[in-house]
């Protein structure tokens, strides 16, 4: 990749251009590896249509190849209709036959010039096929950016504050988007910037950004700006983008159907259980230790988070992604999760009814999930909804699962 395009005079060789490795599963399973660039403003305006040819535009290409690859049928004089005899170069042979030549020539496709004494050259039309360009081992400035557009790029996004200083160009990454990721969730384990989040909006690809909270600087114009960490930085760089692409498409993309999809992301920290973990004592732990455990697990709910963070990590932990739709339903006049379209309920608040587990067990989820406090000691109250999820199950095509935590 050209990341710059100045000389950098401060080295005894100014460096030009970084490595960009390509790995793929199976190169034997998949045909093309890489596909295809777009084609470029420059790429098309070679098609052209200059004898009004009815199959639209259409560039010229030569109508020989490499003499080592022809058969004996492919060496021959072409007379082209006004008369005028084509000799063959020294190395070269016909791209066809001459019967198949002769057809060609009688239906249009081979030009001759505006006036028919032209070197022959094969007619190759735009619309015959989905077009795009073969992508090449170098990666220009001109299509990809360079580090210093990024930059500049970047700043104008942050309102004229340069809170990054190595960012990769959307470009670029749009490139290597559209040779590798026509379908399936883009994973970059180095958000930095988050120039991937970007380009993924630009395409219409899904992505998991990965980043570590590095933080940032002291003086460096990102703390000057209020970010603590690079995950700071990124997380802000996907909403502005969002927005901006958003402004850009007038609306919402389309991913790979139909399906319309929004410009929202979400975001997760690794962090600690919000549930008291049992700590394993050593073999002299005495029983005032054993009483103090057992206290801190009569609600071992941490009090200190929201019933978001609650929700998410049983999501995950009832084998959910994180990226499931999440809705509220009211159910009995209680607040009840819905996730992935009514797959997993849960419950967070701290009163459970009969009439609520009934209304629940009619909407046939696959797991319904509730605090233990909710039933507030309440022995019987446990047992009934047990028996009625259970006795649900047994006239329903799937199990359902109940579940307390």
């Amino acid at each position: 990749w050209e990341k710059r395009t100045n000389r950098e005079n401060r080295k005894v060789v100014s460096s030009r251009h970084d490595y960009i490795v390509c790995y793929a599963k199976n190169i034997i399973t998949r045909s093309p590896i890489l596909n295809p660039l777009p084609m470029s403003e420059q790429a098309l305006s070679r098609y052209k249509n200059h004898d009004n040819d009815p199959r639209g535009p259409w560039k010229s290409d030569p109508a020989t190849a490499q003499a080592g690859h022809g058969t004996k049928s492919q060496f021959y004089t072409l007379v082209a209709p006004n008369g005028k005899k084509h000799e063959l170069q020294s190395g070269r042979c016909w791209l066809y036959t001459k019967e198949v030549m002769e057809k060609a020539i009688k239906d249009g496709r081979i030009w001759l010039g505006k006036d028919g004494n032209g070197v022959p050259r094969v007619k190759t039309y735009l619309h015959a096929k989905e077009r795009g360009l073969t992508p090449e081992s170098i990666l220009f400035a001109e299509d990809a950016s360079t580090n210093e557009g990024a930059k500049t790029y970047l700043k104008k996004l942050f309102d004229g504050h340069a809170v990054f200083e190595t960012p990769k160009p959307v470009e670029l990454i749009e490139m290597l988007l559209n040779m590798a990721a026509d379908d399936g969730i883009v994973l970059d384990f180095f958000a930095g910037s988050a120039a991937t989040a970007e380009a993924c909006y630009r395409l219409g690809n899904r992505f998991v950004l990965v980043q570590l909270p590095e933080m940032c600087e002291e003086g460096s114009e990102a703390k000057k700006c209020g970010y603590d960490t690079v995950s700071q930085i990124a997380k802000e760089r996907i909403r502005r983008s969002s927005m901006k692409v958003r402004s850009e498409k007038d609306g919402q993309l389309e991913f790979g159907g139909n399906e319309e999809v929004d410009f929202g992301f979400k975001m997760f920290r690794l962090d600690r259980s919000n549930f008291c973990q049992w700590q394993i004592g050593s073999p002299e732990m005495n029983m005032d230790d054993v009483v103090k455990q057992l206290e801190l697990h009569v609600d071992h709910v941490n009090k200190n988070v929201s019933k978001e963070e609650i929700l998410y990590e049983l999501l995950v932990k009832a084998g959910f992604a994180p990226t499931e739709r999440v809705s509220v339903l009211d159910i009995e006049e209680k607040e009840v999760f819905s996730v992935a379209n009514g797959a997993l309920l849960i419950y967070l608040d701290d009163d459970l009814s009969d009439e609520l587990i009934d209304a629940v067990a009619e909407l046939e989820p696959m797991q319904f999930i509730c605090l233990d406090k909710a039933f507030k000691g309440n022995d019987q109250l446990k047992a009934n909804a047990v028996q009625t999820f259970k006795s649900r199950s047994q006239n329903s095509e799937t199990e359902m699962v109940f579940k307390v935590v």
